[in-house]
C-alpha cells in the first residue's frame, strides 16, 4: 500500500519546427506501509521529474507524439534514476 502526495505542473512551451512541445514537472512524496515499507526500508521516500513531450503528428501517422522523461528516487535503498521514452503518451 501507498499514498502519493504530489505537485506536477505543465507548460507548452509554443511551436518549434511544426512540432509544439510540452513541458511537465513532478515532485511526489510516496508514503509507505505494509510490505512495501519493509522492502524500501524506510517509511516514505521522494520522486522528482521532468518530462518533455513533443507532438510529431505532421511528420508520421504510425504515433502522435514522443516523450522523453527523466526521473529522480531519493530516501530510500533504491535510490537512483531513470531515463523513460514514451510512444503516443497520454
Amino acid at each position: 500500500m501507498h499514498i502519493i502526495n504530489g505537485v506536477k505542473a505543465k507548460f507548452d512551451l509554443g511551436y518549434i519546427i511544426n512540432m509544439q512541445p510540452a513541458f511537465y514537472l513532478k515532485a511526489q512524496r510516496v508514503a509507505l506501509a505494509a510490505d512495501s515499507k519493509a522492502a524500501f526500508d524506510v517509511d516514505h521516500f521522494y520522486e522528482y521529474g521532468i518530462r518533455v513531450l513533443f507532438d510529431v503528428s505532421p511528420y508520421t501517422t504510425w504515433f502522435t507524439n514522443l516523450a522523453i522523461d527523466l526521473n529522480i528516487h531519493t530516501g530510500s535503498v533504491l535510490a537512483g534514476g531513470s531515463i523513460v521514452f514514451y510512444i503516443d503518451e497520454f
